[in-house]
């Protein structure tokens, strides 16, 4: 796969919305699809959401992981650590991007509060 061809995607504010469209997204892609995917959060709190709302296992996708974010979430609770691993997930796949020459980025929705 030619990673210029890649589509990252971030998983946004942990205590937001973000992580469920991204595991919803993901559950709704086949495997060619999947190929061009490049998930940029925490594999683990995404796993465990994903068998919560009975979506089943994460379909196989590649991740960058910046760290982990403990799980549950704490739905709509603006939190300083949820805005900062949301903007630690931004800046690597910005980062990665740039390395890789990819165009495509996917950001799930951060709550600008949090992350100030």
């Amino acid at each position: 796969m030619d990673p210029k061809r890649h589509i990252f995607v971030t998983m946004g504010d942990p205590h937001g919305v973000g992580p469920e469209v991204v595991v919803r997204l993901l559950s709704s892609l086949d495997s060619k699809q999947l190929d061009h995917i490049r998930v940029v959060g925490d594999p683990h709190y995404l796993e465990k959401l994903s068998r919560e709302l009975r979506l089943g296992s994460l379909p196989p996708v590649s991740f960058s992981v910046p760290g982990l974010f403990s799980y549950p979430p704490r739905w709509g609770v603006v939190s300083r650590s949820a805005g900062r691993f949301a903007v630690a997930c931004l800046e690597m796949a910005l980062q990665e991007m740039k390395d890789e020459g990819a165009k495509l980025l996917l950001t799930a929705p951060i709550h600008k509060e949090a992350a100030r």
